[in-house]
């Protein structure tokens, strides 16, 4: 297993081995900046809004992108969404279809077809033209902030608030994939998830719109009274458990892994065991089920929404793009 597997913990502060690191983090940050330099963006006839982020890692990407979709469906239009499929087997660009699995297209790319058709592909122009000529009227990007091919009608750079930007350094010495200050000048509008925070306000040079927002867990009646064991591979897992705990439901034990980790047979045992001896519940994200390769009725996904504070703020900046 990889040392980058999870989320590395020098990557809030730094230490001696993020300043180790350091010069290979400035080599990646600085690669970034030359490819926003050199590339000139390709323009497609229809809207294309990027949810994305400056560091690496889980931070509400999925979700937002999810409610921005609701959003345009609920209004008339038909959005598609593109998504670099992470963690995917099979290669090509292509439509996701009922019968993928996980393991050929990723999970965000299964979670997303449930809300819009979706598609996957290392060249985000490529699938753009394909999703255009299926009858797209906007397409949203699950991540590509990073990516200068297409041009962006609007970007949305999402932050955690109790992660905010780490260390500073660029990957592997820290979490960042550029410099701030040159994502944020790229960015439309800073998505906050959770509530503001003076760290993140030291690092807008401009004036720029923010929207604080919160993951609130969709909560099954079942789950209200039963003693639950939660488990989740993705950035940051003590966020799921912590929203779990802040509904008020009794988690008494937590399993946590890597972002996007395949989960074994023998992983799965282990906490039907744990769970039997403890007369309680698994539950997962809806991300890690799509990932399981034979769901089990022993395991409830647990669906996550975004709830916007300043919703109507939100909603008229969609409607720069839906206008």
């Amino acid at each position: 297993m990889s040392l980058f597997c999870k989320t590395p913990t020098f990557w809030a502060k730094r230490t001696f081995l993020s300043y180790l690191l350091a010069p290979i983090g400035f080599l990646y940050k600085q690669g970034t900046s030359i490819r926003q330099f050199i590339k000139k963006p390709y323009k497609i006839p229809i809207p294309v809004i990027c949810v994305g982020n400056i560091n690496v890692g889980g931070v509400g990407k999925t979700p937002l992108s999810i409610a921005i979709a609701e959003h345009l469906i609920e209004q008339g239009f038909s959005p598609h969404f593109i998504t670099r499929g992470y963690g995917r087997k099979v290669h090509g660009s292509f439509q996701v279809q009922p019968n993928h699995h996980a393991e050929e297209v990723g999970d965000e790319a299964l979670l997303l077809s449930k809300i819009a058709p979706v598609w996957v592909a290392k060249s985000r122009t490529e699938v753009a033209l394909l999703a255009f000529e299926q009858g797209a009227t906007h397409l949203v990007l699950d991540d590509g902030f990073q990516d200068p091919s297409l041009f962006k009608d609007l970007s949305l750079c999402v932050v955690d608030a109790q992660i905010g930007f780490g260390n500073g350094f660029g990957l592997p010495a820290g979490p960042l994939r550029e410099n701030v200050q040159d994502g944020l000048k790229r960015a439309d509008a800073l998505c906050v998830m959770g509530n503001m925070t003076q760290d993140i306000q030291k690092k807008l040079v401009d004036p720029l719109p923010i929207f604080e927002m919160n993951l609130i867990i969709d909560v099954p009646e079942i789950l209200k009274d039963k003693k639950l064991i939660a488990f989740a591979g993705i950035g940051y897992p003590e966020k799921f458990f912590q929203s779990l705990k802040n509904e008020g439901l009794s988690v008494i034990h937590t399993f946590s892994y890597p972002d996007h980790y395949e989960y074994t047979l023998n992983d799965l045992q282990i906490m039907y065991d744990r769970a039997k001896d403890e007369e309680a519940t698994l539950v997962t994200t809806e991300k890690d089920f799509a990932r399981l390769k034979k769901p089990s009725n022993m395991i409830l996904p647990v669906k996550a929404k975004i709830k916007i504070k300043q919703n109507d703020a939100f909603i008229k900046l969609l409607k720069k793009v839906t206008t």
